[in-house]
Formats: C-alpha cells, structure tokens, sequence
C-alpha cells in the first residue's frame, strides 16, 4: 500500500514538472512588458529613440521603436491568445527605412496592423471603418501605428488616397 502511494505521488510529481516545461514555453507577455522586451532587441542609446504602440486590447498590439532623427525603425506585432498560453505572443518584426511607406501586415482572424515612418508628412488623413470615434483623423503625426478589424484609408493634403503594401502574416 505504502509502495503505491509513493508511486502515485511520483507520477503526480512528473506530470507537474512536464507541465511546468510545457507551458513555461507558452506563457505569454503583458501588454505592458511588449515594448521592453522590444528595447532589448536593439542597440540604440535610450536617449535616441522612441517607441509608440497600438492595441485593441484584446487580439492585436503593432508598436515601432523609430530613432527620433528617423534614420532607422523597427515594428513589431504581437497577437493575444485565450487558452493555457495566455496573454500576448509575439508575432513578427522587422526594420522600416523612411521610404519604406506604409505597411499593412494582414494578421488573419486577428486583424490588420498598420505602420508607417511618415517623417515627410505625406500621410495627412487617416479614415477608419471600424466604428471606432472619431471615423476620421487629421493632420496625422510621423509616425503611423494602428490596428483594426476592417481597413484603414490614408490620404495625403490634397486628398488621394494612398496605396501601402500588405504583407500576409497570418491565414
């Protein structure tokens, strides 16, 4: 009987630690340690460089680290899964150049993320049909970081509307 017990009580303590291995792995970031976890990444001087983000709250965070001469960028997004894995994932990175334009990264059933370095000032006008108020912004800053559900719409001062490129993330 005692041999038993000892060992149930090894087997309990093996499936403990498997997942403990498992999810260590698995465990996701708040939304609070994503752009710390991004400054990691780089080797810019504090001081030189920014960082701003957007999120939903609930599925998708696309941030850019930008050097504030805008000389050089990074994005980054990170998307939220429910489930064991909780909290935020990251997703995919990569660096921007002031040319670069605007980017949509296409994140499948998580939603789009836009980015952009708009040290020109081309973008000027941002249009929304997410619901979100207000549906339109003006006199858009530099730098360009959103996500939605549903597309985005750029325009330059004299309203055309701006082409960016989709970058397919997700399916």
């Amino acid at each position: 009987m005692k041999k038993k017990s000892i060992i149930i009580a090894a087997v309990v303590v093996l499936v403990i630690v498997c997942c403990g291995f498992y999810f260590a792995g698995n465990r996701g970031i708040t939304v609070e340690e994503i752009n710390s976890e991004q400054m990691k990444t780089v080797s810019w001087d504090v001081h030189d460089y920014s960082v701003v983000g957007a999120s939903d709250e609930e599925t998708l965070y696309a941030g850019v680290m930008y050097m504030n001469d805008f000389s050089d960028a990074k994005y980054f997004i990170y998307i939220k899964k429910d489930g064991l894995p909780r909290g935020w994932h990251f997703l995919r990175s990569g660096s921007l150049t002031k040319v670069d334009g605007i980017r949509a990264f296409d994140c499948g059933e998580y939603g789009n993320a836009y980015v952009a370095i708009n040290s020109d000032g081309t973008v000027q006008t941002m249009e929304f049909e997410d619901g979100r108020e207000p549906s339109r912004t003006e006199n858009v800053g530099s730098i360009i970081c959103e996500r939605s559900q549903d597309p985005i719409h750029f325009y330059d001062a004299e309203g055309n509307i701006l082409e960016y490129t989709t970058l397919k993330v997700l399916d």
